[in-house]
């Protein structure tokens, strides 16, 4: 389909394989992909090798399988929807094996929760649902109802993202990973509630006075 469109368009078509080694920061065979692309565009825009290997090493995403605890591991990722999710429930699996999964999750209203949830149900040994303070975001009875419908994984909720990590983290193992996934409002909330400094402090000020803090 992309071919047959380029080729309507009078555009070129270039097929590229993922990086076959692993990115310090960006975990994950879809990260792998998304930075080959990114690299084969700034190649096309003449940007010289060393740096673009120098911006693949340095490539940060925040709330994008964002690792940021050890005594448990804790990962956040915005995933959102099936797609996102399968690549969110291989990428923890490439990553951590078979270790125990506690997955925090919620999920907005207007997304499809049975595609989001199906692929990391299948990775988690327990579950927390929660809900964000977004607008669109779906209650947590609702999703707690839904995951108990498909997964035999034994399922709580919490009232928010905090008191979800709270109790995960209380009871967590040092070898289990703690996953809070579904929205990026939800991630967001999880950040505020670990005291992690906002990620808008790596942007650039446009006024060109350096970062912004």
């Amino acid at each position: 389909m992309l071919r047959r469109a380029c080729a309507q368009g009078g555009a070129a078509c270039r097929t590229v394989a993922p990086l076959a080694i692993a990115l310090p920061r960006l975990h994950g065979a879809h990260q792998r992909q998304n930075a080959s692309l990114a690299a084969a565009a700034a190649e096309r825009l003449g940007i010289a090798p060393v740096a673009i290997a120098r911006g693949l090493d340095a490539a940060w995403w925040p709330g994008r399988f964002e690792i940021v605890g050890n005594t448990p591991t804790v990962v956040l990722d915005g995933a959102h929807n099936g797609s996102s999710a399968e690549a969110l429930a291989a990428a923890l699996r490439e990553r951590f094996g078979r270790r125990p999964v506690h997955l925090i999750v919620g999920i907005n209203a207007d997304k499809d929760a049975h595609a989001t949830l199906r692929p990391l149900l299948r990775v988690a040994r327990r579950v927390t649902v929660t809900s964000s303070s977004a607008p669109r975001a779906r209650a947590a009875d609702d999703l707690l109802r839904t995951c108990r419908s498909f997964s035999d994984a034994p399922v709580t909720s919490a009232p928010d993202v905090a008191h979800a990590l709270t109790a995960a983290l209380g009871n967590a193992r040092p070898n289990e990973i703690v996953c809070v996934t579904g929205s990026l409002a939800l991630v967001g909330a999880a950040r505020d509630a670990l005291g992690l400094r906002p990620p808008e402090h790596l942007w650039p000020d446009p006024a060109g006075g350096g970062a912004l803090i």
